[in-house]
């Protein structure tokens, strides 16, 4: 007989069924920001069986102040079936869920086993509590990381990762040599593109399997296109079928392909020269291994904003900027020990910002 679906905590080893979440801390009893985080679950997971209709989420802040989006339960559900229209989920499969809950992108992860049918195993987000998590050899078969998270368990042990069926890679950018090991990896792994507004990913982008695709691929249904200044709309039904606009400046290929070129939030005028953030660390890839960097400015009497690379190591790179345009080119490139992040692991453009 097929054990009943169940939520397990990690590492208290407290394992919930499905059938018992109504009988939960009551909404009336708590008050959210006074939970720990395995009773927020416990609370987001009940909200989902009594069938609420209507979800409260928080952006990430990395390009500003966190802001608060309402999603509904219709939404939620076209993103589940949309995301397990491209990745085989079958019931009584177990999923990993080591993202912060408070956001999208670990809250889909609940909803998605809750809708489904699957066993959820909750794991801290700390890179050492998932690796002895995993040492423990806990059957996943699919699973939702940050890049940091994935790049130091592959590097503690590759088949932790390879042994499990689908990952969604969400959150930050991935860095070439990153790129470069999943591309041999034989279990599926995607980028995810999305956001809060739209329940999470509208579109992945293969990166294992001998593959490493450059368009993101949107979900059928899902219609995109762009602004006068080159930014993404989306329409479907993940947004109740209102355009959504977004700050995304994308590059459409075939009316559902969809390349990231960045962010206009990360625009910096040098000179009156317009320069993507975003592009110029995607040059620099190849050149920085796995260290985390990011182009940003600074104040200039000449240029109004003046280039600049932040590399967090404290060890100095031979760096070649001959790809780099004139404009492009950081006039100063400095080392730090820590960037700032968000919450769920993004680094904190606004604050870095403000630190230079």
């Amino acid at each position: 007989m097929t054990e009943k679906n169940f939520i397990y905590f990690y590492p208290s080893h407290q394992k919930v069924y499905f059938d018992e979440i109504t009988e939960m801390i009551s909404q009336d009893d708590y008050h959210e920001e006074l939970l720990t985080t395995n009773e927020y679950i416990l609370a987001l997971a009940k909200r989902w069986v009594d069938g609420e209709e209507f979800f409260e989420f928080k952006t990430s802040g990395s390009t500003g102040n966190a802001k608060s989006i309402i999603v509904t339960r219709q939404q939620i559900i076209a993103s589940i079936n949309h995301t397990a229209s491209a990745i085989e989920y079958i019931p009584n499969q177990n999923c990993l869920l080591c993202l912060s809950p408070h956001h999208i992108g670990g809250a889909m992860v609940l909803f998605r086993a809750l809708k489904l049918g699957m066993n959820i195993y909750i794991c801290p987000p700390q890179v050492e509590s998932i690796i002895t998590f995993l040492e423990e050899n806990y059957k996943i078969d699919h699973a939702s990381f940050v890049p940091l998270q994935i790049e130091k368990i592959i590097v503690h042990r590759k088949s932790y990762i390879v042994n499990i069926n689908s990952i969604l890679l969400g959150g930050s950018p991935i860095n070439k040599l990153l790129e470069e090991t999943l591309y041999t990896f034989p279990n599926k792994i995607y980028q995810t593109y999305g956001m809060t507004e739209t329940c999470s990913n509208i579109a992945l982008r293969k990166l294992s399997q001998g593959v490493t695709e450059e368009y993101y691929t949107a979900f059928e249904g899902i219609e995109i296109e762009t602004n006068d200044q080159s930014c993404l709309r989306i329409k479907g039904d993940i947004t109740d079928n209102i355009w959504l606009q977004t700050n995304d400046i994308i590059e459409i290929k075939n009316k559902n392909q969809i390349k990231f070129i960045g962010r206009t939030d990360f625009v910096i005028n040098s000179g009156g020269i317009k320069i993507h953030s975003e592009i110029v660390e995607r040059k620099l890839r190849s050149q920085m291994g796995d260290k985390t960097y990011i182009i940003s400015e600074k104040p200039d009497d000449t240029l109004g904003q003046r280039v600049v690379l932040i590399i967090e190591s404290i060890e100095k790179i031979d760096l070649n900027f001959d790809e780099l345009s004139p404009y492009e080119r950081p006039k100063e490139v400095l080392y730090i020990n820590g960037l700032p992040r968000t919450e769920n692991g993004k680094v904190d453009r606004v604050t870095l910002k403000k630190l230079l």
